[in-house]
């Protein structure tokens, strides 16, 4: 069989992926050692988002010196961010990441960048759209302000759906159910159905947590509705009586 050679495959780095190999790397000015995946995939039944506690801590050198698989530090992604997460998998930490002083901070960094995982390129259409369509902001000031963000951040969808992820992990932060309806209920449960079929990790008993604050939202809304009932009928009955005199 001839092959053409404008088609030929590199199957060495399409099947790049589990084993890895120290090189030495420079970037702005700085050198240190990195692992690159050099053997095959691995089958994608692997949880991903895994966040490694002592990461939390480390500073830049510590890091550099012993590093921790899937993370890598990046002294140029200053430029850019904080947090990146890459096409090739990996989580890029900026020499910034290591100098925060407040560990849930890195956390939220880290664990908004794996959110960012749920918004595939062709997903959204599929994923979202309906449950973000009550959020949506009708007199945009910009052409990205798509959507009101439950969390507070930036408001297009990738956004929206990272951020919420984020705060899944740090519900005492948000307070995700105050105030809040049936609409935000169907978009946090969404995100879980999604991180859930992509192998996303989740924070433990996150149904029931969820499912614990929207009854205690719909107890509240009946309560509500129950006193706003009483009280017209107490008027009307003043009012009945008030005709009477």
């Amino acid at each position: 069989m001839i092959i053409n050679k404008k088609f030929r495959i590199n199957l060495e780095k399409l099947e790049r992926g589990t084993k890895k190999e120290w090189k030495t790397v420079r970037r702005g000015g700085k050198t240190f050692k990195q692992r690159f995946a050099t053997g095959k995939k691995a089958d994608g039944t692997k949880e991903t988002g895994m966040i490694p506690k002592e990461l939390l801590s480390m500073t830049a050198e510590e890091f550099d010196a012993n590093p921790i698989e899937g993370f890598i530090h990046d002294p140029i992604l200053d430029k850019e961010g904080v947090v990146a997460r890459r096409h090739d998998g990996h989580t890029y930490l900026s020499d910034h990441f290591f100098t925060k002083d407040s560990e849930t901070n890195k956390d939220l960094l880290l664990r908004h960048e794996f959110g960012h995982d749920l918004m595939g390129v062709n997903d959204y259409n599929d994923h979202f759209e309906e449950v973000l369509r009550p959020f949506e902001i009708e007199e945009r000031r910009y052409p990205f302000q798509q959507y009101h963000n439950i969390i507070g951040g930036a408001h297009n969808p990738e956004e929206v759906i990272a951020d919420i992820y984020s705060a899944l992990w740090h519900p005492h932060m948000y307070n995700l159910s105050h105030g809040k309806g049936d609409d935000t209920y169907n978009l946090l449960k969404r995100v879980v159905k999604i991180a859930r079929e992509k192998k996303l990790i989740l924070p433990k008993n996150i149904d029931e947590t969820l499912d614990s604050w929207h009854k205690e939202k719909v107890e509240e809304r009946r309560a509500e509705e129950k006193s706003i009932a009483e009280h017209a009928a107490r008027i009307a009955e003043w009012k009945r009586q008030k005709g009477k005199e």
